[in-house]
């Protein structure tokens, strides 16, 4: 009896530390982005999704160390003698500035870290925020995943950061035609002062040159803005001079490193703003004009997939619904679909146009299903068929949709969601649920019953 009793109280305190310790959880994680990728494909620089640990509330972690695993599923993380290693993880890793925060990694396997962070006992209104760059190695198609295994004041979970669709051509993912690489995923480039010779204490001014895209001119996403964003490490007093956009696709740049910490080298990582304009790769070339051989290879090469919208009437997309570019007065756009008809019509602000499609619309489950191409288009949503994982990219204004044929699952701006039905593939054709996309992109769907027709409005 004297056993069953201590037993059961041995079961009860480990209960109660275990309830204690899911309790005591108190952080939000998220991860920045889910890039498509190659499955041999490394993060190794900038481009690398960052996992970020931040506070529910300012001094939750209190002083203490927060001790956590983080375990890879379809990669592995770089071994201590690669030329990046967890090491770079914590140098590159962006925190809190507040006396006394720490952050070390230490490598238990290819698939296994310890994280021990820090907030530091210095008090501050502020919530610690912890970003570490998931440096690492993709070997296996499918999503690529991070865990955090915690029994502290970290959250635990499962993040995705990238989707890895097996070895296709090019070097990148694909993005559409006006796609733009805005705050949440710039195009990062690094800018590194080379060893053994310095930049000297003068500014230095180096030419960025795009292809195949332009600066991004928006209010809040610009060269101005990418000055702001810009993170500087190592040496206190260095700074971003300026950047001045000399066209479209140049723009000058010119940095000090600064008079102290001459000892140290100096890290400029900058964001930049960019729409895509023509297919083909995208690349940004920069050029010192003293000649400094000092940056890192830029990563980011995408492969752009060439959109045309087939309506007749020229308009671009803003927050406020489709414009006519001539006459700049908005465009109230009505779709009209019938059912077992390959016709469409369209009625812009009293400007009537039809379009014959290839397949007919289709209802399956008291659900309509429409081609992918045609109908979309004329909502000015832009389409991509991804090959290589069976998937579909739609996008307009600055929400994307992700679909994957015979799987309910969406994501949304990179949030997941489940349909009420799967897109599907018959007779070579990819169609996709009408209702679900046409009210994700803010549309009105109307089913008339007297004419058999399907009435999609902004």
């Amino acid at each position: 009896m004297k056993y069953r009793v201590e037993k059961g109280f041995i079961v009860f305190l480990i209960m109660c530390m275990l309830c204690g310790s899911w309790s005591f959880a108190s952080s939000d994680n998220h991860v920045t982005r889910i890039p498509h990728v190659k499955d041999d494909w490394s993060f190794k620089d900038s481009y690398a999704p960052i996992l970020v640990i931040e506070e529910k509330s300012p001094n939750e972690f209190g002083g203490e160390d927060q001790q956590f695993e983080l375990t890879l599923e379809n990669a592995e993380w770089f071994e201590e003698d690669d030329d990046i290693s967890v090491a770079d993880m914590v140098y590159d890793g962006v925190h809190m500035s507040s006396r006394g925060v720490t952050m070390n990694i230490r490598r238990f396997s290819s698939k296994e870290v310890g994280v021990t962070i820090n907030r530091g006992t210095y008090p501050t209104n502020k919530k610690a925020v912890f970003k570490i760059p998931l440096y690492s190695k993709v070997n296996h198609a499918g999503d690529v995943t991070v865990t955090i295994d915690s029994d502290t004041a970290v959250s635990g979970g499962t993040y995705k950061y990238a989707l890895a669709i097996g070895k296709v051509s090019g070097n990148g993912p694909t993005v559409s035609i006006g796609h733009i690489f805005g705050k949440d995923h710039p195009v990062w480039i690094t800018i590194k002062e080379p060893l053994g010779k310095k930049f000297g204490q003068k500014n230095q001014t180096f030419i960025l040159t795009l292809s195949n895209s332009k600066w991004a001119n928006d209010v809040q996403l610009n060269l101005e803005e990418s000055i702001k964003n810009t993170i500087i490490k190592n040496v206190s007093d260095a700074k971003i001079v300026s950047i001045e956009k000399l066209n479209d696709q140049k723009a000058a740049l010119t940095i000090n490193r600064g008079k102290k910490d001459l000892d140290r080298p100096v890290y400029f990582y900058i964001p930049l703003y960019i729409q895509v304009t023509h297919s083909g790769n995208i690349s940004l070339d920069i050029k010192s004009k003293e000649d400094i051989d000092f940056f890192k290879d830029v990563s980011l090469e995408l492969e752009v997939e060439e959109y045309k919208n087939p309506s007749k009437i020229l308009y671009f997309i803003d927050d406020e619904g489709a414009v006519d570019i001539y006459n700049k007065r908005k465009i109230d756009t009505t779709v009209y679909i019938y059912i077992n008809s390959l016709n469409i019509n369209i009625d812009q602000s009293g400007i009537e146009e039809k379009i014959k499609l290839d397949v007919a619309p289709i209802i399956e489950k008291g659900r309509t299903l429409i081609p992918l191409r045609g109908v979309l288009e004329a909502l000015g949503v832009q389409t991509t068929w991804q090959k290589d994982i069976r998937g579909v990219l739609l996008a307009s204004n600055d929400q994307t949709i992700q679909l994957y044929v015979d799987s309910k699952k969406a994501y949304i701006n990179s949030q997941p969601v489940e349909m009420p039905i799967a897109p599907k593939i018959i007779n070579n054709r990819v169609f996709v649920p009408l209702r679900f996309i046409s009210e994700s992109f803010d549309y009105d769907v109307n089913w008339i019953q007297e004419e058999q027709k399907i009435m999609i409005k902004k």
